[in-house]
């Protein structure tokens, strides 16, 4: 078997996203998953079509243990997502999800076309970012906001985020917070 760019040794094996019964190992940066292909192919139309593909033997294809490898993702926002695959109750608003979670959701929901991740993740990100309290922005506290650990950073990645994803409503509230943000967030 091999592995373009890792050799096997070098990968860390993800602790809650390895299953021994799995069909697709996908690899994000050094970090390896194994994960089962219907659970990945349900809520996404193209992860389906991308597993679909038949592999030729031998084809010189990143494969570990025979199983199909997928790159390109970051380990932390590909560990989000599976999370995410395997947890019945998350296209539900059932809980609460932290602003890391909902952007890491967005931006590959978006990217592997799952419209209820996207949605869900949406939805979470309008009350870190509501559309509505532009003009009562100076003095706003959300209650959301108290967990995250570095607000000018993500501020800045979750432009990032909305701009690839489409999610372009989120931008204004966005900016503006980034702008009122102390210096000692």
């Amino acid at each position: 078997d091999s592995l373009t760019g890792h050799s096997l040794a070098s990968l860390t094996r993800h602790p809650e996203l390895w299953f021994d019964d799995a069909s697709v190992i996908l690899v994000a940066e050094a970090m390896s998953f194994r994960v089962h292909r219907s659970i990945l192919c349900k809520p996404s139309s193209v992860l389906s079509d991308i597993l679909s593909i038949p592999q030729p033997p031998d084809n010189g294809s990143e494969t570990i243990e025979g199983c199909p490898v997928r790159t390109h993702d970051s380990a932390h926002e590909l560990a989000q997502l599976l999370k995410a695959c395997y947890d019945p109750y998350f296209p539900q608003e059932a809980k609460y999800i932290s602003l890391d979670y909902a952007l890491s959701i967005l931006r590959l929901s978006t990217k592997y076309h799952m419209p209820a991740f996207r949605r869900r993740s949406f939805d979470e990100l309008k009350k870190y970012f509501p559309s509505d309290s532009l003009a009562s922005l100076v003095g706003y506290k959300c209650k959301y906001w108290h967990g995250v650990k570095s607000p000018n950073l993500e501020l800045i990645r979750a432009i990032s985020i909305a701009r690839e994803s489409g999610a372009l409503e989120l931008l204004p509230f966005i900016f503006a917070r980034l702008c009122n943000v102390s210096l000692e967030e």
